[in-house]
């Protein structure tokens, strides 16, 4: 039960939920561009190009989807929510 815990209140700011919805888009970019290529893979559509393409997609979402979610982390060690990195 809460009432015996002195709960402090959590500092967050708009910005807070600005990079949260950043990092979910560019994860959600990822996720469609990896379906795709699960997709055509799996029906063997792909040429070596078109896979190799595909490869280069895949790793600039991923890598936009890493980048944001860091920028999430390091705001959230900000207000002192995790530890700085």
């Amino acid at each position: 039960m809460l009432s015996g815990m002195h709960l402090h209140p959590t500092r967050v700011c708009q910005g807070c939920e600005e990079r949260l919805l950043d990092a979910f888009e560019a994860m959600r970019r990822h996720l469609n561009e990896m379906r795709t290529a699960l997709d055509l893979t799996r029906d063997d559509k792909l040429t070596d190009e078109q896979r190799r393409l595909f490869e280069a997609d895949l790793l600039e979402t991923l890598d936009q989807a890493q980048s944001a979610w860091d920028a999430y982390r390091k705001h959230l060690s900000q207000h002192g929510l995790l530890p700085a990195s």
